[in-house]
């Protein structure tokens, strides 16, 4: 199967960073050799790609604004799981008295219509912080 040189630069990064296959290394190895000129012409652009000294510019105020962020967003996604647990299981509350068990909101189909829509939204909310917490690794 004959492989493009295209092929061979998409593969590239992945190639010099040490994080391809070894099928897919292999792939890479044996195009260099064909072509010569393409295997110079990475090893002279290799260090524009992988520069040792990227400066990092974050500050320490940096760092604990983000911590803060994060810990404020892990206390907003636990508030909004509570609530909608809550929310999405009142519906099913009941009590008992003399006459049996009995449904809080039998009949009360407003009631029931503005919880489970107030529940759907919490557990957006939720998602949707959880989705923001992700880059975190939390």
């Amino acid at each position: 199967m004959k492989i493009s040189r295209d092929v061979v630069t998409d593969l590239l990064p992945a190639y010099l960073s040490g994080e391809a296959s070894d099928d897919t290394k292999n792939l890479v190895d044996d195009y260099l050799e064909e072509d010569p000129e393409f295997a110079a012409m990475v090893r002279s652009n290799t260090e524009i790609f992988f520069e040792a000294n990227v400066p990092i510019t974050l500050t320490q105020e940096d760092e604990m604004k983000a911590l803060e962020r994060t810990k404020k967003l892990i206390g907003i996604r636990s508030s909004l799981l509570g609530a909608a647990i809550f929310l999405t299981l009142l519906p099913f509350s009941m009590y008992g008295d003399e006459n049996g068990i009995i449904w809080i909101f039998k009949g009360q189909v407003v009631s029931l219509a503005v919880i489970l829509s107030l529940a759907a939204t919490a557990w957006i909310g939720y998602l949707a912080t959880r989705y923001r917490l992700r880059a975190s690794g939390l």
